[in-house]
């Protein structure tokens, strides 16, 4: 189940994720399906929470249990300024551009294109994702 990390992670409560992780909470719970507190704040749009988790060590490139990381849900959001803040930091992490998601090996490129993210494209692309990744 959920964790009062990904709570406050959801919904962008940075002073309560300070006070969790001060008091130890664990940044890399998952929840059923496999998703830490950063994939929660990326999938609910919190930029700064993303920046914070991040800033406290959570893993970029952690899979939720159906493959995706981080990144492809920052690809497919429709939020243009927080699709791009949060796809600069994931990348700047060391999120890789090209990473296959399960279970079709689809890349952020490829999702951002089948959710006509235009500007995830263009930002995706500027991070330097292969367009020809985006086919794998």
């Amino acid at each position: 189940g959920l964790k009062a990390l990904h709570l406050a992670a959801a919904e962008g409560h940075s002073g309560v994720i300070t006070q969790l992780l001060a008091a130890g909470a664990p940044l890399e719970a998952k929840s059923a399906q496999g998703e830490a507190a950063l994939h929660l704040a990326v999938r609910c749009q919190q930029v700064e929470a993303v920046k914070q988790l991040i800033a406290a060590g959570s893993d970029v490139s952690a899979p939720n249990n159906y493959g995706w990381l981080p990144l492809h849900m920052a690809a497919e959001c429709h939020n243009t300024a927080a699709a791009s803040s949060m796809l600069q930091h994931l990348v700047a992490a060391g999120a890789a551009v090209d990473a296959a998601g399960r279970p079709d090996n689809c890349t952020p490129l490829l999702q951002a294109s089948k959710m006509k993210c235009i500007a995830n494209i263009q930002e995706l692309r500027t991070a330097g994702a292969a367009a020809d990744a985006a086919l794998l």
